[in-house]
């Protein structure tokens, strides 16, 4: 019975994590795809620049510049994701960098 269950535990634990993978790359539209993946980067790495993400993120770069906008006010409402300037009071020109809070990844 030991066995049996555990097998039980061992077929739920991975089938769950599978329904999340695929949870997270499914999306309906091309701008829900950009925002799934510029969340995804970030959760990835913690943070980054605005230029990494356009670097790293297809759809997030194969889109306007207004639907570019909207895609970052979404992911920054939705998912706790909050821009910071970066290299304030040094040489040169400051760096926006974004960032995921650290109460929602907790």
């Amino acid at each position: 019975t030991e066995t049996l269950q555990w097998c039980i535990d061992y077929s739920l634990f991975y089938a769950e994590k599978a329904i999340r993978s695929i949870e997270a790359q499914m999306s309906s539209s091309e701008f829900e795809a950009a925002v799934k993946q510029v969340y995804a980067y970030l959760e990835k790495n913690g943070s980054s620049t605005g230029r990494n993400i356009t670097r790293y993120c297809y759809h997030y770069r194969s889109a306007k510049p207004s639907v570019r906008r909207d895609i970052m006010e979404v992911v920054m409402s939705d998912y706790g994701v909050a821009p910071v300037t970066v290299g304030v009071g040094k040489v040169g020109r400051d760096s926006i960098t974004y960032q995921i809070q650290q109460e929602i990844m907790q």
